[in-house]
């Protein structure tokens, strides 16, 4: 999981894209994640997620990414109800992956 918390920091939704050296940073540490696995199911819902955002991204553009994130998590609150992170990860993934002209997301500016 230490590789995920590493992926994780590159990606900051709510403030701005992740630059290309973070890109190239997070993916490194997603793809160690990955190859490592999880000890729980939990865990590799978690990594998963987070592999999504960074997967192609030399083909899709940040929105696209985002929005790929965002359905991940939006699994891993499902599966994982009782585990409030994933909720706290998943309404952070939705601010992240608004499009400019959402009027909810006004209040953020």
């Amino acid at each position: 999981m230490a590789n995920w918390g590493v992926a994780m920091s590159f990606l900051h939704p709510v403030w701005a894209p992740p630059t290309a050296a973070e890109l190239d940073q997070g993916r490194a540490a997603a793809d160690k994640a990955v190859a490592m696995g999880g000890a729980s199911e939990r865990e590799r819902a978690y990594i998963g997620a987070i592999a999504t955002f960074y997967r192609d991204a030399g083909k899709l553009d940040h929105r696209a990414r985002a929005a790929a994130y965002r359905d991940a998590m939006a699994d891993v609150a499902k599966r994982f109800p009782e585990d409030h992170e994933a909720s706290i990860f998943y309404a952070l993934s939705l601010l992240g992956s608004a499009p400019p002209s959402d009027p909810g997301d006004a209040a953020l500016r």
